[in-house]
């Protein structure tokens, strides 16, 4: 279906992991019909193994599955910079509050039980991929003289799926703007060289970095 192409007309890509290859096939006629390319892996590793070699758009994977199971198959996704940003969809068959507290704790995007998988996939996989691929295009610049924070905020904004950069100072944020605009830009207070008060004033003097969001992340109370 033409909804599921990029603008380059190439069909977006799925990654179906369970042990059960009933569930397996069934959904990968299912989706495939939608319009999806679809691959399969019955266990964590081979899934691994699988997105080292080719790109996927999402993930849909089972929780119990033996040697590795999707809790650790999404941690470790959410840990690799060129995986991290893959939204990952578990399917269980237990809805417990202990499962799904979870599943999003290590960062899966969505989590759906089996019994209800008929039901709510389609809409799922919808709006999962319609909020990773608006995510995808949209650059955010983190400005702080922390490398700490830089390293902690870019991961989980990565994660989330947005395109990170960062500068240590207001002075190199400026460098950045010269060659590309971010479609935000968070950043702290108090830098060396151009703190973020200053930094906010020259994007605010500047009439093409002047309708860029300007969020502050501060310390100070």
């Amino acid at each position: 279906m033409s909804r599921h192409r990029r603008t380059t007309g190439k069909k977006l890509s799925i990654l179906i992991v369970d042990d059960s290859s009933i569930i397996r096939n069934g959904l990968r006629r299912e989706l495939g019909d939608l319009g999806f390319n679809v691959k399969t892996a019955d266990e964590g590793r081979q899934a691994l193994a699988l997105v080292g070699d080719q790109h996927f758009d999402l993930i849909i994977s089972d929780i119990e599955m033996p040697f590795m199971d999707g809790f650790e198959l999404c941690e470790q996704l959410k840990q690799s910079p060129s995986t991290q940003s893959i939204p990952v969809v578990m399917l269980s068959s237990h809805d417990s509050e202990e499962a799904i507290e979870r599943g999003f704790k290590v960062g899966a995007a969505a989590f759906i039980t089996k019994s209800n998988a008929r039901q709510e996939l389609r809409v799922r996989i919808e709006e999962v991929l319609n909020r990773a691929l608006f995510l995808r295009e949209r650059q955010v610049l983190v400005v702080d003289d922390s490398k700490m924070v830089l390293r902690i905020v870019s991961k989980g904004l990565a994660q989330a799926g947005f395109k990170v950069s960062v500068a240590e100072d207001g002075l190199q944020a400026l460098e950045f703007l010269e060659k590309k605009t971010p479609d935000l830009i968070l950043s702290d207070l108090h830098m060396p060289d151009m703190d973020g008060f200053q930094l906010c004033a020259a994007l605010r003097a500047n009439s093409n970095w002047s309708g860029i969001p300007f969020v502050v992340m501060s310390t100070a109370g």
